[in-house]
């Protein structure tokens, strides 16, 4: 390594505990003899400004922060303390949230923009015993220790009683699960290699074009991972592309179906034809079911935006099973509480910020 530079972006979301954090971390630097680049940013205004999550506002503003740091500098590498209990947290938190096959990979240990995690092998317990053993100064956010948000839901109370009664060492685990993964999914980049030819009609920067039939020759897992393929190539990754999108695109390839459109997070847009089904980024176009559409009473509703309707009905006590798991169950219905609802009830596409 020629040269090591310290970086560090201070959210301002904890008042004179965050200016510490950077003071500390210039201090550090000054001690140890290393050029320290240090930015503050208003997380919580970028976290209205673009109607977002306060966790993914940080991440956001991070990444713009080290990327172009990493340009300034003309670095090849930028080192994040990402570690093994973090990657625990992220695969859980990817699986509740419906992330297919792919997304239990977990994060990977170096990124083609440079990002490498070089401690994603050792679990925080073992890096703050290594700091006390060798007297290295560290500090904790207080942040850390209130579960405001599901990640810090999830370490606090989730983990440890995951750990107390089904696994003690579920954080190594879960980490040897990520690597299976990761070798799995390394594989299948080079099977699918075999099959877009076969499927791929044309692909643009903004847009790619499947055949249809070809499509449908193929056994549903292949289908699902060259559609997440084509997502990828046309958005540049899969954030927020859950399982409940890729099987939207998989119904999309049915035969019954001819003509049809959806909406997909980031305003992409799937359609398709009667021998083709196109997955096409954001135009700069209205979104149309971004206007949304509003149910005043039970009733059925034609929602053109979304290519489909949707029936509202209310039903007495007395005509359903006391039992919920009697309850006919499908993919495109739900059950609500009845007392529980607010008229009139409002219809739109998801936006940032949503769960």
């Amino acid at each position: 390594v020629a040269q090591l530079t310290m970086l560090h972006l201070d959210h301002q979301l904890r008042g004179e505990e965050s200016s510490q954090d950077a003071r500390f971390i210039q201090d550090l630097a000054t001690q140890w003899g290393l050029p320290c680049h240090c930015r503050s940013v208003g997380v919580t205004e970028y976290r209205e400004t673009h109607r977002v999550s306060l966790e993914m506002a940080a991440r956001e503003c991070r990444h713009r922060f080290f990327m172009e740091t990493l340009a300034d500098l003309q670095a090849n590498r930028l080192a994040l303390g990402h570690q093994a209990d973090d990657q625990a947290e992220e695969m859980l938190l990817r699986l509740i949230r419906g992330t297919g096959p792919g997304g239990l990979a977990g994060m990977a240990p170096g990124t083609p923009e440079g990002l490498i995690r070089p401690l994603l092998f050792v679990t925080r317990r073992e890096i703050l015993q290594y700091a006390d053993e060798h007297g290295l100064a560290y500090r904790q956010g207080s942040s850390n220790f209130t579960p405001f948000c599901q990640r810090n839901a999830l370490r606090l109370e989730i983990l440890p009683l995951l750990k107390d009664r089904l696994q003690p060492h579920l954080t190594e685990v879960l980490g040897r699960h990520a690597d299976l993964v990761r070798d799995e999914e390394e594989a299948w980049r080079e099977i699918l290699k075999g099959f877009l030819s076969k499927v791929v009609v044309e692909q643009r920067e903004d847009s790619a074009t499947l055949e249809v039939a070809a499509m449908n020759r193929l056994p549903v897992a292949i289908r699902r991972r060259l559609l997440r393929h084509a997502v990828e190539e046309v958005r540049g990754h899969l954030q927020r592309m859950e399982v409940v999108h890729i099987e939207a695109l998989l119904r999309l390839l049915e035969p019954a179906v001819h003509t049809r459109q959806i909406h997909l997070p980031d305003g992409l847009r799937a359609r398709r034809s009667a021998d083709q089904l196109v997955i096409q980024a954001k135009d700069g176009e209205p979104d149309a079911p971004r206007t949304p559409f509003i149910i005043s009473q039970p009733g059925t509703y034609r929602i053109t935006a979304f290519d489909g309707s949707l029936t509202c009905r209310l039903l007495a006590a007395d005509e359903l099973s006391v039992d919920p798991a009697a309850w006919p169950r499908s993919p495109v219905c739900a059950w609500l509480d009845a007392d529980r609802m607010n008229w009139p009830l409002t219809v739109r596409s998801w936006q940032p910020g949503d769960r």
